[in-house]
C-alpha cells in the first residue's frame, strides 16, 4: 500500500454499472479521489456478477462485491474489510446508502477507533426513512460519523438529532463526458411540440404519473404535445393504462433505458426535461437530480418538484421552474414561459450546469476529507 497516498474506503449500495444515482455518484467520487492521491477501495453489492466483473478489472481502484443478503452478513463482511485496511494506518471510510449507514454508524460507535474516520453521504430515503425498524437504526448509527455531506440542501433539512457543524452540503456532480459532442450526436425528427422528456426509473418517485395526469390539459394547449420517458419500466403497465383512461396514449413514448449516445439523441430532440418527482410512503425523495443536470448540459431547461432536492439543481425562473408536481396549470405556466424564451432558457441551463461538473465537485470532498 502506497504510504503516500491517503487511505479511503467507500461502501455504497449502489455501483455500476448497475443504474442508480447513489451509484452514479459514488463512481464519480472513487473515480475523482484516486485520480488526487487516495488510494481507494470500494465495497458493494453483487448484482450482476458477469457484467461486473469485466467492470470491475477496468477500474483504476480495489472494488469488492459482496452478497446483497442479510444485513448482518453484510455488516461482517464490511468490519472484516475496515479492519484490514486499518490495521497499519488511518482510514477515511465513507458510507453511501442505508443500510452501509447503519453499518458503518454502528461500528464507528461501538469500535471508538481514532484511526478511522467516518463519513456518511446523505441522498434521501437513507436518512428519512418511515420503516420503524431502520429509523430507529439510522438514529442511532447517523451519530458515529465524524461528518456529514448532504447532496443538496433539501436532504440536509431532512437530517435530524445531529449537529449542524457536522453536516455540510455538497450538490451531486455529472460527468460532460459521459455526453459525447453533440456534432457527433445524429439527431433525428423530433416527435411533438413542444417535446417534453424525463429521464429516471419509470416510478411514482421519478413523477411521470404527475406528467401523464396532466396531459388532457396541456393537450388543449399543445395540441402536437409528446411526452418521451426513458429508463427502467418498472411502472409502465400502470402508466399505459392511465393513459388509455385519460384518452392520450397517443401522446406518450416509453423508450426503455437507452445507451448514452441514444439517451443523448433523445434529450437534443427535446425541449424541456421534466422531474415532477414525488414523495413515497417509504419516505423516499429526489435528493438532487443529476439527470438534470445531463440535460442542462445539452441545452434543455427543466421543470422540477419545488419540495426536493431539485431546489438545488434548477434555478428557479433561470435555467427552469421549480412547481408543486400535481399542479397542473403551474405545469402549464412554466411551459408556456420557458417556450417565450426557450433559447434564453437553453443557453441558461447550459450555463448553469457548468456549475456542477465533477472536476469542481471534487475539489469540495478533498476540501473536506
Amino acid at each position: 500500500m502506497n504510504s503516500f497516498k491517503k487511505n479511503l474506503l467507500l461502501v455504497t449500495s449502489e455501483f455500476p454499472p448497475g443504474p442508480g444515482g447513489i451509484g452514479n455518484h459514488a463512481y464519480n467520487l472513487a473515480s475523482g479521489l484516486a485520480k488526487r492521491n487516495y488510494f481507494v477501495n470500494v465495497i458493494s453489492i453483487v448484482r450482476d456478477s458477469e457484467a461486473e466483473s469485466e467492470f470491475d478489472q477496468a477500474q483504476p481502484f480495489l472494488i469488492e462485491r459482496i452478497p446483497s443478503g442479510k444485513i448482518f452478513q453484510k455488516a461482517s463482511l464490511i468490519v472484516k474489510s475496515i479492519n484490514n485496511l486499518s490495521k497499519h494506518t488511518t482510514l477515511t471510510v465513507v458510507a453511501s446508502g442505508l443500510a452501509m449507514l447503519v453499518i458503518c454508524g454502528t461500528y464507528s460507535i461501538l469500535s471508538r477507533n481514532s484511526r478511522i474516520k467516518f463519513v456518511l453521504i446523505a441522498h434521501g430515503i437513507d436518512i428519512n426513512t418511515t420503516s420503524f425498524v431502520y429509523r430507529k437504526l439510522v438514529s442511532f448509527a447517523i451519530r458515529g460519523f465524524n461528518r456529514i455531506i448532504a447532496v443538496s440542501s433539501y436532504t440536509a433539512s431532512k437530517i435530524k438529532g445531529i449537529k449542524q457543524s457536522k453536516i455540510q452540503v455538497i450538490n451531486n456532480g455529472f460527468d460532460p463526458e459521459k455526453l459525447q459532442k453533440s456534432d457527433n450526436v445524429k439527431v433525428e425528427n423530433r416527435l411533438g411540440y413542444p417535446s417534453l422528456i424525463t429521464v429516471g426509473s419509470v416510478t411514482y418517485r421519478k413523477g411521470q404519473i404527475n406528467v401523464i395526469n396532466a396531459l388532457p390539459i396541456l393537450l388543449e394547449a399543445y395540441p402536437s404535445i409528446h411526452y418521451h420517458m426513458i429508463g427502467i419500466e418498472k411502472d409502465k403497465s400502470a402508466l399505459i393504462s392511465l393513459a388509455k383512461k385519460l384518452k392520450v396514449e397517443s401522446a406518450i413514448t416509453f423508450h426503455g433505458a437507452l445507451p448514452d449516445a441514444q439517451l443523448q439523441q433523445q434529450l437534443l430532440q427535446s425541449d424541456i426535461f421534466l422531474m415532477l418527482s414525488n414523495h413515497t410512503l417509504e419516505g423516499d425523495f429526489e435528493g438532487f437530480g443529476i439527470a438534470v443536470l445531463e440535460a442542462n448540459h445539452l441545452g434543455v431547461p427543466a421543470i422540477g418538484s419545488r419540495e426536493s432536492g431539485l431546489r438545488d439543481a434548477i434555478k428557479d425562473g433561470y435555467s427552469g421552474f421549480l412547481i408543486e408536481p400535481k399542479n397542473v396549470e403551474e405545469l402549464k405556466a412554466a411551459i408556456t414561459h420557458i417556450l417565450a424564451d426557450l433559447e434564453g432558457f437553453k443557453s441558461r441551463a447550459r450555463e448553469r450546469a457548468l456549475n456542477f461538473k465533477w472536476d469542481k465537485v471534487i475539489e469540495q470532498y478533498v476540501a473536506v476529507l
